[in-house]
């Protein structure tokens, strides 16, 4: 099991630079267990999405995440605190540090990208698509 970041999700859907480690973690994920998503990165991901292509096709998007290997989870108010405590210690953007505090909530890897997350190698463990 592991927990997607936006950057993941949207390397994957635009098919950039890393898609292929994604598409394989997706593949690995519908034969064992699904991946993990939080609330807020899931909307992170349909922001951008809209910012850059329309609200249609954020809803398109939001259509096509319903039908993959990945379970999303709420930003309870423990997943809060977690990513604020890491917000406060590290340079790291907010919404980011929900995928973060997931990750360490769950005790597994962080599928990303971004490289904004290097600081937290000693946090959590990172699997890097590109």
């Amino acid at each position: 099991m592991r927990v997607l970041d936006a950057h993941a999700v949207l390397a994957y859907l635009g098919k950039e630079a890393g898609w292929e480690t994604v598409e394989a973690r997706l593949r690995e994920a519908g034969r064992t267990q699904p991946l993990r998503m939080c609330t807020v990165n899931w909307g992170e991901v349909l922001c951008v999405v809209a910012r850059l292509r329309g609200g249609a096709q954020a809803e398109k998007t939001a259509e096509a995440l319903e039908h993959l290997p990945v379970r999303l989870e709420p930003a309870d108010k423990e997943l809060t605190r977690a990513a604020a405590l890491l917000k406060a210690r590290y340079r790291v953007p907010y919404a980011d540090c929900f995928a973060a505090a997931l990750a360490q909530r769950l005790g597994v890897p962080l599928l990303t990208g971004d490289r904004d997350f290097r600081v937290l190698t000693k946090v959590i463990g990172l699997d890097w698509i590109g």
